[in-house]
């Protein structure tokens, strides 16, 4: 929602101006509440009967697309894998994605316009991933009203990682790392 909401703001501030650019935010809105729309729909469905079809969750496989709707709401990304990137845990792989989605949308939010890099790094027990935006920097206070790092903070708690966020140079950067090795003792394995 806060992608729709900062695709948004951008289609009105442009319609006069640039009609082209503010129609291709619109078709961007329409694109991504569909897919909310989607999301909402199979969770309910989901909480009502145990028969509703479900789809798959997105993974870092599913970057790609991530990266897609990002850059149609104006923030352009670099992404790069380091390593050898291989499947995670079920739960794992869903919560490192949401982690790149939720750091992505907040550079959307936070420093519109601005470069975003993404960085995969696969190590032999452990995942990083590192979200760096060239412009603006979301205020990590409580008294924003935002929940955008606590959540992070919480899902990657689950899995015995950590997250580190904070301004640099002139952006900002958040960096979840994962160890492998935490989840073997819990009893998910690695694969």
């Amino acid at each position: 929602m806060s992608v729709i909401t900062v695709q948004a703001g951008v289609g009105a501030h442009l319609i006069e101006r640039s009609p082209e650019k503010a129609e291709a935010a619109l078709r961007s809105i329409e694109k991504t509440g569909r897919s909310a729309l989607d999301d909402m729909r199979r969770m309910f469905g989901a909480l009502r009967s145990d028969e509703f079809p479900t789809q798959p969750q997105p993974t870092l496989n599913s970057i790609d697309l991530l990266v897609a709707n990002v850059e149609s709401a104006g923030t352009p990304v670099q992404v790069t894998i380091e390593g050898v990137a291989r499947p995670l845990p079920a739960g794992l792989e869903l919560t490192a994605y949401r982690i790149a989605q939720e750091a992505l949308t907040n550079s959307v939010k936070h420093a519109p316009g601005a470069k975003a890099s993404l960085t995969l790094r696969y190590g032999p027990d452990d995942i990083v991933i590192e979200i760096v935006d060239s412009g603006g920097s979301p205020d990590p206070a409580p008294n924003d009203g935002g929940q955008g790092l606590k959540g992070m903070r919480e899902r990657v708690e689950l899995y015995g990682g950590s997250v580190e966020a904070g301004p640099c140079n002139d952006g900002f950067r958040v960096v979840e790392p994962f160890r492998w090795t935490l989840y073997e003792r819990s009893g998910i394995g690695r694969r």
